[in-house]
Parts: C-alpha cells; sequence; structure tokens
C-alpha cells in the first residue's frame, strides 16, 4: 500500500460536524485566574463531536465571542476534556472560559463553536443566544 503525503490527507480530509439539534450553553459564574485571583467568568458549555461515517471526531473547538454583526470579540481555540482517550472515553460536554474582562468591549455577544479536524478544517457552526452582562 502506498504511503499519501501530508498535503494529500489533509486535502482529502472532511470537516467534523456538530449532531442536529446540538446547542451552545452559557452561563455567568464566579472563578478564578491563573493567579488565583478572583474573575468573574463566562462558561461556554456544547457537546462533543463524535466521528459518524466519514465524518471525523474532533481535535478541537474555535470558540468565538462576536458582536451581533459577526465580528470577533475574543477567540479561544480549546481541546474537549478527553482527547487524549479513546472517543468512547471521552467526555460528553466540553467548555471554554472567558473573563468577563475579556469580552467586556462588546455589551451584548453571542458564543459560537466549531469543531475542527487535524488539519484544522473547520465544520459548521453552532451559537448561542445573545449574551448581556448581568451585573
Amino acid at each position: 500500500r502506498a504511503m499519501q503525503s501530508n498535503e494529500a490527507r489533509e486535502a482529502a480530509s472532511v470537516a467534523p460536524e456538530f449532531e442536529a439539534g446540538a446547542a451552545v450553553g452559557v452561563a455567568e459564574r464566579a472563578g478564578s485566574d491563573r493567579l488565583g485571583r478572583e474573575t468573574p467568568q463566562v462558561e461556554v458549555s456544547f457537546p462533543t463531536v463524535r466521528a459518524a461515517g466519514v465524518r471525523p471526531r474532533a481535535l478541537d473547538y474555535v470558540v468565538r465571542a462576536e458582536r451581533a454583526d459577526g465580528s470577533t470579540v475574543c477567540e479561544k481555540r480549546v481541546y474537549s476534556p478527553g482527547i487524549n482517550l479513546p472517543e468512547g472515553r471521552d467526555a460528553v460536554f466540553a467548555t471554554c472560559l472567558f473573563a468577563v474582562r475579556e469580552i467586556a468591549g462588546a455589551e451584548r455577544v453571542r458564543f459560537s463553536v466549531r469543531p475542527c479536524n487535524c488539519w484544522g478544517l473547520a465544520g459548521k457552526p453552532i451559537v448561542s443566544k445573545e449574551w448581556t452582562k448581568r451585573s
């Protein structure tokens, strides 16, 4: 069997996709930063993407805080909690934390999540309802 080049594998790759009905959850919470200081946070949660047919398991996720016009306020990439485990042992949901100060420049935001394969090819996003800071 002939070996394929990485370029050929990338060109033939397929983006992972969320299942129909997948939703993004958004909740404010008290948390702490890496230095242990109290920091108001927004927790974005979403289902992990499993392999289905020719579609692969998601390697990571692009999570964006966006304004109503779609412009990006802040973007992060996160792995699901069990990406280093066999697919059947991965977590059902993944989370991404934003410090409220990271998105303070926008009065209202929505959060979009795109699953990506190992080549960075992204599937269709799922998007939360609009979020407004409560305090």
